[in-house]
């Protein structure tokens, strides 16, 4: 049986050439078959055999047709009691199952059945085997039917129990194979099943004889597996994580097992992925490690598990930027390339991920020879002679994604020629219902807008467009890959911001701002755990998304005073809300330092402060050096101040175009921007340090400006998640009628803020809270940006625990805090501050102006501002003079606050809910002449150094989408040139205010031995602050008053 032997080998060594010798001889052994032959049949179907291994490699329907029909003569020429029968008549039954699963033709179901019942009923060790046959030949008829599908898979089900309860010793076959079928049969039936508990009682039957079966594993294996097809088409999590549970489950039962192992590392991955999470891709990691000690060195397996590892930690360098992790990933793929037991046949395997990975490790080192090798490696992976479409596709995409960053190397014009050639016939290879296709679509779109950017070609700029739609299409198909659809809207806003840069079109503008936000949407709607940690920058080249921000920058200020009114640029602005936050995450995942990432977020925030601060900025240095641009700019930006939001956008163009002319001068190129070098940011924090808080999807960090240089520290708790949740219990805190409750919720908010956030940072700065006598708590400032303007940082802190046991475990203990909108801002307010203070040594003594509003149209009375103001009154009036206004109206004010060197507002304070701008304090005729942040920024207080506001919700911004603006009551007195500011975040009880406001006043006078120093004011509400929590008042009252300023 020579023919047999072969046949054998072709299988063992998976070779066509063998097979097709095995088919030839097989021919010839049934040409000279003699017709009393004893062993006729056995010739027959061992030919039959080869013509089937022929239909397992080329699916060509008719040689499978060719090989029934020798299974069928074997069956028909063989002794009816021939030994091999009942195995001849299981071969002709699976055969005809095959062509039936394909054809759906009624007459070979009803044939295979009968065969495979007769394959049955003979005497056989292999009954279970045929028994399986049988029953998996009924579940694919089953699956078909409208009407008795539960019935049908019921008899499908009972047939494959009664397979595995038959094992005897005696049988040979893989009882696994039997679970397999046993388990799509169940998986089947269960997902028809027409309640909970039909399902319950469907598990609790089949589970019985599972466990009677002794091989338990083998049932969860094989129904974990079913599950992750599902979850691949759907992207359900649920699917997920019962393949996980399944599989956990199994491995209680066969611990050590490498194929549970394998198994759990893949859909691990896949979820760890789909969620961008590094912590799943950590466990996905443990098991592949699992399974690579659980193997042989010499196992032929070894090196596709080493390949499996790397890949894994591939994927978490993508989120984590851990270059240890990509480190790794090289060193696992080199050594499967390395390993002895290499088949030929998965060399390729090894190559197309080994690549991609020099490739990454190439991004963050910047070596040439992991570029070189990258490229070397996937040449050769794409000579493998027949290597399968699907897995030239993926080679082709890394060698497009290759020669895109060869070309932003050397800018050689036939590198992005051959990325888009690469990346096209990528796509052309890839099955259309391949998931990866998405990806090369992408990489396509970023090759076509690089050569855009190249050359201008307007044909190049409508590919890009085309391919990140079709790369969102497909993230639309497949749900399991939505985590990349924020990086692709990106992507598509970028292509036409850069083509609105180019032809100027206010069209691609709109459609950029448009994608822009569509991307943060798609951001939010993340499942929490896609939310979850450090960077989960979804597979997005952050170098790219950093340039593509540092676009929008750009284009932030004519995208906002493109609005027709001011509702509309309101709009523009609050669509920008997103970018500064991510300026800092994706800047930091790209490796920038975080002295250039603080120029580009001051640039791309606070749009009104900063048109406000360059209206204030002098400008003597360009006068002398180009007096016609200074002209030109002097008499632009007087007409921004005075035009109308209507006409704003035309006289914004002029203004902007002046800006980049005067930066292209030599020692301009700065101008109304931060300094360019990290030294002169340095200056910045001559007095303490200046901390920049952020919380994003992708990554949470903290940048602090020291005078030694500017820093970041990583936050990884600081959650995006949690940063929302924890604000939300807040506001329920401070609403809670429950004074009780309201307290302990606040206190575990203020606890967790100081865990995650303000512990690591002053950790950093080394303030541990403790100082030499006469010796004052260090400075610290807080950048007010939109992701701590809902959290008191300042308060932060387990107050209760330094109450209890004196250890400084939180800000107050630690550090003297305020608050500023911006680093220009606070420039501005140190100038005006020193210019103040120099100008007060020749005045004779100042003005307190004391505002008081007992009552109040339209709003409740509030019963101690009288006594507040006289107590003030009472301790300033030693040393200011004093004018005390009981219930003015705006106009009569104005004189006042114009030749005031301070002033006290005990009044309701209001912030506006849609246009913070709107906020104001309530005088007595506030219903009809506001005194909001409008009018302060027209209103001259030219000797005015601090502002005391004992109303309510003066440093507040209630329009989420605009507190990136820090526009409230108490940043717009410091705008209009007060340089040191008291008010509160929330609503306050009038009678508390009394006790603080006494104190803190008190305190100062103290401070300075009687006379007034306002840049001691951050000190004197720390210290009123420390003695009511000392005294044992809640935090929800102290805890409102910031200071802000210089």
């Amino acid at each position: 049986m020579r023919s047999e032997k072969v046949l054998l080998a072709a299988i063992r060594l998976n070779s066509q050439d063998i097979l097709n010798q095995a088919i030839a001889l097989g021919a010839v052994a049934i040409k000279c078959l003699l017709r009393d032959d004893p062993n006729r049949g056995v010739v027959v179907s061992c030919f039959a055999r080869a013509l089937k291994c022929r239909w397992n490699v080329t699916k060509e329907d008719q040689h499978l047709d060719d090989a029934i029909y020798y299974y069928r003569k074997a069956v028909e020429v063989e002794p009816i009691d021939d030994k091999s029968r009942a195995l001849h008549l299981d071969d002709l039954g699976c055969a005809l199952w095959q062509r039936f699963s394909k054809t759906h033709t009624r007459a070979d179901f009803e044939e295979g059945r009968s065969v495979l019942e007769k394959a049955i009923s003979l005497p056989d060790v292999a009954k279970p085997a045929y028994l399986s046959h049988l029953g998996r030949l009924l579940k694919d008829q089953a699956v078909r039917l409208e009407e008795g599908k539960n019935a049908a898979l019921d008899v499908s089900l009972e047939i494959h129990l009664q397979a595995i309860s038959s094992i005897t010793k005696d049988f040979r076959g893989p009882p696994q194979f039997l679970h397999q079928n046993l388990a799509q049969a169940y998986f089947e039936r269960y997902a028809v099943s027409e309640s909970p508990r039909s399902t319950d009682s469907l598990k609790e039957f089949v589970m019985e004889k599972v466990n009677g079966s002794g091989h338990r594993w083998m049932f969860l294996y094989e129904l974990a597996v079913l599950h992750r097809p599902v979850f691949i088409s759907t992207g359900h999590q649920s699917e997920a994580d019962k393949m996980v549970d399944l599989l956990h489950s199994a491995l209680v039962d066969s611990p050590g097992n490498v194929n549970i192992m394998i198994a759990l590392a893949d859909i691990l991955e896949q979820k760890g992925i789909s969620l961008a999470s590094q912590s799943i891709l950590t466990e996905a990691l443990h098991f592949a490690e699992e399974s690579i000690k659980a193997t042989s060195e010499y196992d032929q397996n070894m090196p596709l598990r080493l390949r499996s590892a790397a890949t894994i930690l591939a994927h978490r360098f993508d989120l984590g930027s851990d270059l240890q992790d990509i480190e790794r990933a090289v060193s696992l793929g080199e050594q499967g390339l390395q390993s002895s037991c290499l088949r030929k046949t998965d060399r390729w395997k090894v190559l197309a991920v080994l690549a991609p990975h020099l490739l990454c490790r190439f991004n963050s080192t910047e070596s040439l020879a992991d570029l070189q090798r990258a490229h070397s490696l996937l040449q050769e992976a794409l000579m493998t002679p027949d290597l399968p479409d699907d897995a030239k596709s993926d080679c082709l995409r890394e060698h497009g994604k290759l020669l895109f960053n060869k070309y932003k190397l050397d800018k050689n014009p036939d590198n992005i020629e051959g990325s888009i050639q690469s990346l096209s016939n990528s796509i052309a290879l890839a099955d259309s219902q391949s998931i990866s296709v998405a990806s090369a679509y992408n990489d396509l779109g970023n090759a076509y807008s690089l050569k855009f950017e190249m050359n201008g070609k307007s044909d190049d700029s409508r590919k890009s467009i085309e391919a990140f739609l079709k790369a969102i299409a497909c993230v639309d198909r497949y749900p399991i890959i939505s985590v990349q659809r924020p990086m692709y809207l990106h992507n598509l806003a970028n292509s036409f911001f850069v083509h609105h840069e180019r032809g100027n079109e206010v069209l691609d503008l709109d459609h950029a701002i448009s994608y822009y936000q569509e991307a943060l949407d798609a951001t939010a709607d993340l499942s929490p755990q896609a939310s979850n940690r450090t960077g989960a920058l979804m597979n997005l080249d952050a170098f790219e998304a950093i340039s593509s921000l540092t676009l929008a920058v750009g284009l932030m200020s004519e995208a906002i005073m493109m609005g027709s009114n001011r509702a509309d640029q309101l709009r523009a602005a609050k669509r920008m809300a997103w970018l500064p936050g991510h300026i800092i995450a994706f800047g930091l995942a790209a490796g920038n330092t975080p002295g250039d990432i603080v120029q580009l977020f001051e640039r791309g925030r606070s749009f009104i402060w900063n048109r406000l601060v360059d209206q204030k900025t002098e400008i003597s240095d360009l006068w002398e050096a180009h007096q016609d641009l200074a002209n030109t700019f002097e008499a632009l930006r007087e007409q921004l101040t005075r035009t109308r939001a209507q006409s704003q956008h035309d006289v914004a163009v002029e203004y902007n175009s002046i800006l980049k002319l005067i930066r292209q001068q030599e020692g301009f190129e700065n101008f109304l921007l931060l300094p360019a070098r990290v030294s002169r940011l340095q200056d910045y924090a001559s007095f303490g340090p200046i901390v920049v808080l952020n919380v994003t999807s992708y990554r949470s960090d903290a940048i602090i400006i020291k005078s030694e240089g500017v820093i970041h520290v990583p936050l990884p708790l600081f959650t995006m998640r949690d940063y929302l949740w924890k604000g939300i219990e807040l506001q329920n805190a401070l609403n809670d009628e429950d004074v009780e409750a309201g307290s302990t919720l606040f206190h575990s908010v203020l606890t967790w803020l100081w865990e995650v956030a303000a512990h690591p940072v002053l950790e950093e700065l080394e303030f541990v809270g403790s100082c030499q006598p006469g010796e004052s708590l260090p400075r610290v400032w807080w950048v007010a940006n939109e992701r701590i303007a809902s959290l008191p940082i300042h308060a932060a802190g387990d107050h209760k625990r330094a109450l209890k046991t004196g250890a400084s475990c939180s800000v107050i203990d630690r550090a003297v805090s305020s608050y500023i909108p911006t680093l220009r801002f606070l420039a501005l307010s140190r100038e005006r501050a020193a210019f103040l203070h120099s100008e007060q040594h020749n005045e004779a003594p100042g003005t307190a102006l004391l505002v008081q509003m007992p009552t109040t149209p339209n709003d409740k009375d509030l019963v101690n501002v009288s006594i507040e103001v006289e107590a003030v009154e009472s301790i300033l009036s030693s040393g200011l003079q004093i004018t005390n206004m009981d219930r003015p109206k705006r106009s009569s004010l104005l004189p006042s606050l114009s030749s005031c060197t301070m002033a006290h507002f005990a009044c309701h304070g209001v912030a506006h809910p849609e246009d913070p701008s709107l906020s104001q304090i309530k005088l007595q005729d506030w219903l009809y002449s506001p005194f909001d942040v409008r009018f302060l920024l027209k209103t001259p207080m030219p000797k005015c150094q601090f502002v005391y506001l004992s109303a309510c919700e003066t440093a507040l911004n209630r329009v989420t989408g605009l507190r990136e603006e820090a526009i409230h009551l108490s940043s717009a007195f410091q705008m209009a040139g007060v340089p040191y500011s008291v008010g509160t975040s929330w609503k306050i009880d009038d009678s508390f205010s009394v006790d603080i406001a006494e104190e803190f006043y008190s305190n100062l006078v103290q401070r300075c031995d009687g006379k007034l120093d306002f840049s001691r004011s951050s000190y004197a509400l720390h210290d009123v602050v420390m003695k009511a929590r000392g005294r044992g008042v809640d935090a929800m009252l102290w805890a409102a008053y910031i200071h802000s300023g210089a």
